[in-house]
């Protein structure tokens, strides 16, 4: 099996130009014609100081989500075509309800949390330039459509472990047939560290720029210091960090548990004649598979499922006057 060659995506005239698309974004929809004409209200918004701060952050934001958006969407389109290209048409239609399935829940959960999002704005709504809540609706589903791509990979990931413990409870201990197994494995362990960081990282960048526009708010009407407090946006990262895990963990220990089958059917455990030899061929690959990483132990991945909420706690720490 070929692996994704995401890497030349990554190419630094691409991330430049993703970049550059992504503050372009944010300039045409919060500094060009923003606020309307005649809104006395976004004038006074865009004239404080932590505007252009939280136009900075957004500025970041957006960049992130526009050099991302590509690789993320090529990451789960190659895996899947790999996954219907190896199995059977009779797994195509599960796949697909799978798919569907999760892309329709997660649609769901992101549009409550968009309407709760809206229904707090409404608090603020006298202190917001008058085209604020379409140009956010938009960037909101922006972010939804980069981040999309990476919840599928995931769950793909999931199926695709399962589908392996399977095969390698057929291919009994045929080694030639269990160490095939090992290529794939490791792909799909390295995509998911890949759209964990992914994720982790536009996700990290959310409450921050929440914390950016709250100072502006601040900035426009020191009331609004109590009707939306530091804990909000503290409260905000956590929701992130916990939707992170629940979508990364159960895929982790799918991943993990297969693993860890895959090395028992290709070094079982002999007799005590035999142990130092297994042992050493066990150990081996151990670290191959990885199969003594936890969660927590695996530092690329205990940061990134955790960055939503650490940023969001720096931002208690540093940005209550951003």
């Amino acid at each position: 099996m070929k692996t994704p060659g995401l890497s030349r995506i990554f190419h630094p005239l691409y991330v430049l130009l993703a970049g550059v698309t992504g503050g372009v974004i944010v300039v045409l929809l919060f500094v060009q014609n923003y606020p309307g004409p005649g809104d006395l209200v976004g004038e006074k918004f865009i004239h404080t100081p932590s505007y252009w701060v939280w136009i900075f952050l957004f500025f970041v934001l957006t960049s992130l989500v526009t050099i991302f958006f590509l690789p993320s969407w090529g990451m789960f389109v190659w895996l899947f075509r790999n996954h219907i290209a190896s199995r059977e048409k009779a797994h195509h239609r599960r796949t697909f309800t799978l798919l569907l399935l999760t892309a329709s829940m997660v649609t769901m959960i992101v549009f409550l949390l968009f309407l709760l999002i809206n229904s707090v704005q409404l608090g603020f709504q006298d202190d917001l330039p008058k085209v604020h809540g379409k140009r956010m609706t938009f960037m909101f589903s922006y972010i939804y459509l980069m981040l999309l791509p990476l919840i599928l990979t995931m769950i793909l990931i999931h199926t695709d472990a399962q589908d392996l413990s399977s095969q390698i409870e057929t291919a009994g201990q045929d080694e030639n047939r269990l160490f095939v197994l090992i290529q794939e494995l490791l792909i799909n362990r390295n995509l998911l560290q890949n759209a964990l960081l992914i994720a982790g990282i536009i996700m990290s960048m959310v409450p921050i720029a929440t914390a950016g526009l709250r100072a502006a708010l601040i900035a426009v009407n020191p009331q609004n210091e109590q009707k939306l407090p530091i804990t909000a946006v503290i409260i905000y990262g956590l929701v992130f960090t916990i939707l992170l895990i629940f979508i990364y963990a159960p895929t982790h220990f799918a991943v993990l548990e297969t693993s860890r089958k895959l090395r028992d059917h290709l070094s079982p455990m002999g007799s005590i004649a035999t142990l130092k030899d297994t042992v050493e061929k066990r150990k081996l690959l151990d670290e191959m598979l990885q199969t003594n990483v936890g969660i927590t132990q695996n530092l690329r991945a205990g940061i990134a499922t955790l960055s939503p909420l650490v940023t969001s706690l720096i931002v208690s720490v540093l940005g209550i006057n951003i």
